[in-house]
């Protein structure tokens, strides 16, 4: 509900406890209305982790998650199996976030709102961000989150510069403040999908009159991100790609080779730059990491071969 992996696992955690509970102490739980409305929750909400998880059952880090809180997906789905629950693998639809892969890479996109309209204390500001990986080895990641404390750290993890899509102005696409509040909200406007494409756009800089459309083309051997930024009233246009810390990052002029398997090359990318940031691995817990920090003309292109 609130578009984050994390709080979706934690919640159905607790209703397997809850079918369980009733499973252990009522002898007829099958026609108990309580059981049968969790019941049919459960199915749903394990079918979405399902298709949401990596090959390796591990789960992305969008918006407030991180690991160590929640269960993983293989220890859920082994409680749900435990109790007779039977489920399948659910499209992504309304979650606004949607997966493509193959034998040699997994996918996983944002195109969706920040979180509900009326409750955004877990939301980021991150539409048309992220995440790849190739051979089940995590390459450009969500940065993730360590801390729920009203500083700046806080407010770094929820901003737009902390996630793997397009900043303008050094403005976030939605208005971060205090711990969990949003101000200004950044919608999608536009979503069109067709096989192996998905393009999106958002209305985050409509104030300055700007507009930010992102396209996904996924192919066997590739993967090909076009950015086109409408409108005059930039300063400047900076694009985001965070690297896990167990890769290998080597930066050669407009292209970047990562553990010398996959190659980014960047078109229109006016300058690269590598710099450093905190990766978080748990609350209280962030690693050293590298992320790219491009500086793009109106249209740009970043195409990812392996």
């Amino acid at each position: 509900f609130e578009l984050s992996p994390m709080y979706h696992s934690i919640i159905l955690h607790r209703i397997l406890d809850c079918l369980y509970l009733i499973e252990n102490n009522n002898p007829i739980s099958s026609s108990n209305i309580l059981y049968k409305k969790l019941r049919k929750k459960a199915i749903l909400m394990l079918s979405w982790l399902e298709s949401m998880s990596y090959k390796n059952g591990e789960l992305p880090n969008f918006n407030d998650s991180t690991d160590g809180i929640a269960l993983y997906p293989q220890e859920l789905f082994y409680y749900a199996s435990s109790i007779g629950l039977k489920w399948a693998k659910s499209k992504l639809n309304e979650s606004g976030y949607r997966k493509f892969s193959n034998k040699k890479y997994e996918c996983i996109i944002d195109v969706g709102p920040i979180g509900p309209h009326y409750l955004l204390g877990h939301s980021h500001s991150d539409i048309a961000s992220f995440e790849f990986r190739y051979a089940s080895n995590p390459i450009i990641v969500d940065t993730g989150t360590s801390t729920y404390e009203n500083n700046n750290k806080r407010y770094i993890q929820r901003s737009t510069n902390s996630h793997n899509t397009i900043m303008i102005n050094d403005i976030n696409q939605s208005e971060i403040w205090s711990s969990f509040r949003v101000g200004r909200i950044a919608k999608v406007t536009n979503l069109i999908e067709k096989e192996n494409v998905v393009r999106v756009s958002h209305n985050g800089y409509k104030y300055i009159n700007m507009n930010h459309n992102r396209e996904f083309s996924f192919n066997n051997n590739s993967i090909i991100i076009k950015d086109k930024i409408k409108g005059t009233n930039f300063k400047n246009i900076k694009s985001f790609l965070h690297f896990h810390p167990d890769r290998k990052i080597k930066l050669l002029n407009k292209r970047i080779l990562i553990d010398s398997k996959v190659e980014l090359k960047f078109i229109n990318y006016t300058k690269l730059k590598i710099i450093n940031y905190e990766y978080c691995i748990g609350f209280n817990k962030t690693v050293e990491a590298k992320k790219l920090v491009g500086f793009v003309e109106n249209e740009s292109i970043i195409k990812i071969t392996f």
